[in-house]
């Protein structure tokens, strides 16, 4: 079925052309932002160049978390229980604490995405690994366990098989540009580190687990 456009439904078809448009070229901005601000981290840490440095991974992990409760929503509780005596890893801090801060940001959009959940909760963990918990590509040794999990939405096979891809989001235009998890994702490769990902959709927000983070590094 076909109608004839008056003047007034040109201008306004011109109009939202126009608005898409500049969507469209804010959202390219936005990308490249954050492209720069990955290869200045990288270039502060002297990426490909300088030799990683002990850090004490729990001590980082406490730093960022500080940080979330003073901007995070009160409502959110924020666990962050750490085995005693852990020995030092081998990275460069402003990457991980970058894999920390994206994990942790996930975790509180899948909160925020699950408004009638139970005491929402995001838990991150750090213990040594135990053996039978490795990938079996990692080569023998002593590793930590970094696991990361919230009680939000959780997510559908479609999405969980896609989230480590470049710029793929499930978010809305303007609210997420597809990088965080991609980043976590190159960086723990880096740190010859494997992360996986565990998760299911719920549509009955309630105090269990939805969605868990693994890193073995």
């Amino acid at each position: 079925m076909l109608f004839r456009s008056g003047p007034g439904d040109l201008e306004r078809r011109e109009a939202r052309q126009l608005h898409d448009a500049h969507a469209l070229a804010d959202r390219a901005a936005l990308r490249r932002d954050h492209l720069e601000q990955a290869h200045a981290v990288d270039a502060a840490e002297g990426h490909g160049a300088a030799q990683p440095q002990p850090l004490d991974l729990g001590a980082l992990l406490r730093h960022i978390c500080a940080i979330c409760r003073q901007t995070f929503d009160q409502r959110f509780g924020l666990e962050t229980p750490c085995a005693p005596d852990l020995p030092q890893v081998l990275g460069h801090a402003g990457q991980l604490e970058q894999v920390l801060l994206n994990l942790l940001l996930n975790a509180r959009d899948a909160l925020e995405a699950a408004p009638g959940a139970a005491a929402p909760c995001i838990r991150a963990a750090l213990q040594p690994a135990p053996a039978q918990d490795l990938p079996p590509d990692l080569p023998p040794g002593a590793y930590l366990q970094l696991q990361v999990e919230d009680n939000g939405v959780g997510m559908d096979e479609d999405t969980l098989v896609r989230i480590f891809e470049p710029f793929y989001t499930t978010k809305p235009m303007g609210k997420g540009t597809g990088l965080g998890l991609a980043t976590v994702y190159a960086i723990v490769q880096e740190h010859q580190g494997r992360i996986v990902c565990q998760s299911r959709r719920s549509e009955e927000h309630t105090s269990e687990l939805q969605s868990r983070f693994g890193i073995s590094y």
